[in-house]
């Protein structure tokens, strides 16, 4: 039997937890092989998958998928090994394995600092194979890197269990208009925060309320942030609920090799307002267009804010796209 290492040790939350889920939910349906998993949890459990729980943040992440793994691969022999941490395994060529680098991070290849120098080093010299979501994140990496490059749509989490049930009243998202804004960090820079400030008055004269559910509540608990909602970490479950009571979606990244969000939204059939940013106008290559996507430059924000605010159009409005189903099967 074919055995797969996974290292994932990182994926706590957001859309590194939803890519190893999606990959393990697409493992379970696969008895054949047999999948050690190393990472903080798993929503998948089959007994062809052997979960090992070890969560680690910041460097620890990536020295452990550079040296710990290591030992991993010593106990448990696989023929494959899948890194999910952006960074490959130290002298993985000396155990004759197949090793892929999952790469969902352009900061890599994007900074200049020795930090990102460092990771753009252990990727040229000791990556074998590199898995990506888009075809855009594929012609960075390669201007950078000299590898074998797969693409793979990772999937997103379409959560239906316990349909029924309601983790928050539905009287909970009368009293405004919410506008869910899916980050967990509003001090990192990447996700642009401050733009959501600049248009405070706006969203207080129109009655609309952000909704966010930050981790952290060292930033907002000393600011007077009154035109946001801040409702804590959620579990996935809660977190679609969350999706389809909000009137749309709101995604201001400037920069990102996907931003799964986006496609999580549209899944529930909500109006996503996205910046236009080069990321998005390439992904969307791949995709034909979709009308619940509503692309927007900095100075059209609240005339597009306005036009579907009240709209009866955006109930008329089907997507039939399929963003749910990864595609694993075509590497493996």
């Amino acid at each position: 039997m074919k055995t797969f290492l996974v290292i994932a040790t990182g994926a706590k939350t957001g859309g590194a937890l939803t890519i190893i889920n999606q990959f393990l939910k697409w493992a379970a349906t696969k008895n054949k092989y047999k999948f050690i998993v190393v990472a903080p949890k798993v929503l998948f459990k089959k007994k062809n998958i052997k979960h090992i729980k070890v969560s680690t943040s910041g460097a620890a992440t990536t020295l452990f998928s550079l040296i710990a793994s290591i030992l991993y691969i010593i106990k448990y022999k696989p023929s494959i090994v899948i890194s999910f941490s952006n960074v490959p395994i130290l002298f993985s060529t000396f155990f004759k394995i197949k090793v892929y680098t999952y790469f969902h991070n352009l900061k890599i290849v994007k900074e200049k600092n020795l930090k990102f120098k460092i990771y753009q080093f252990l990727i040229k010299y000791f990556s074998q194979e590199v898995i990506v979501q888009t075809q855009y994140t594929k012609k960075i990496v390669k201007s950078f890197f000299n590898k074998k490059i797969h693409i793979i749509w990772p999937g997103i989490t379409f959560y239906l269990k316990n349909k029924k049930k309601l983790f928050f009243n539905k009287t909970r998202f009368t009293k405004f208009k919410y506008l869910f804004y899916p980050v967990t960090d509003i001090d990192n820079k990447n996700k642009n925060f401050k733009f959501l400030i600049k248009k405070s008055s706006f969203f207080k004269k129109n009655n609309i309320k952000i909704i966010i559910p930050q981790i952290s509540q060292s930033s907002y608990k000393q600011k007077n942030y009154d035109f946001c909602e801040f409702i804590g970490p959620l579990k996935l479950e809660k977190m679609h609920q969350v999706y389809k009571m909000c009137f749309a979606t709101i995604f201001l990244s400037l920069h990102e090799s996907l931003g799964l969000p986006i496609y999580e939204s549209l899944s529930y059939g909500k109006i996503t307002f996205v910046l236009e940013r080069p990321y998005i106008k390439e992904n969307l290559k791949q995709f034909k267009k979709d009308e619940l996507l509503i692309l927007f430059k900095e100075k059209e924000f609240e005339k597009k804010i306005i036009k579907y605010l009240n709209s009866k159009k955006i109930e008329k409005i089907k997507n039939k796209k399929n963003y749910i189903n990864n595609n694993w099967n075509n590497l493996f």
